[in-house]
């Protein structure tokens, strides 16, 4: 689920999504869950709807522990997060295809290009930073 959760946080168009996971084997216990991705360092937030109504911020891990205590399969709300994600893969697909249209495939493929261009070169400046390679600026 950790690579689920970043994912999300990395590759969907929505900032929050909504799940119900049914509780396993009969349990009474129904649990929802919200994702929201980037607004927090705590993404998570999930309640209970029959023991505890209270929401409770947390990591994805956190979450699946508890959501295990509670007698929830953990695997329903990893199909689900799945194809949320696929879902967003579909809008995405949609999105570039209409600008596309719109644009013309060399404007689009340009924008692409100098959109990973400047990715690459911000995840270059991350890693220098992280390592105290930073440029010293010179008066």
């Amino acid at each position: 689920m950790e690579k689920l959760s970043k994912l999300l946080q990395y590759s969907t168009l929505e900032d929050q999504f909504y799940w119900r996971a049914p509780g396993f084997y009969g349990a009474d216990v129904d649990f929802e869950i919200v994702w929201r991705g980037r607004d927090t360092l705590k993404p998570w937030r999930y309640r209970t709807c029959a023991v505890d109504r209270m929401w409770h911020t947390s990591t994805i891990a956190q979450a699946e522990n508890d959501m295990a205590e509670y007698g929830i399969d953990v695997s329903y709300l990893e199909q689900r997060v799945t194809e949320t994600i696929l879902q967003q893969v579909s809008f995405a697909a949609t999105i570039v295809a209409d600008a596309r249209q719109h644009f013309g495939d060399d404007a689009i493929d340009d924008a692409i290009a100098a959109n990973e261009a400047f990715l690459r070169e911000l995840e270059s400046a991350t890693k220098r930073i992280l390592r105290g390679n930073t440029l010293k600026i010179v008066k």
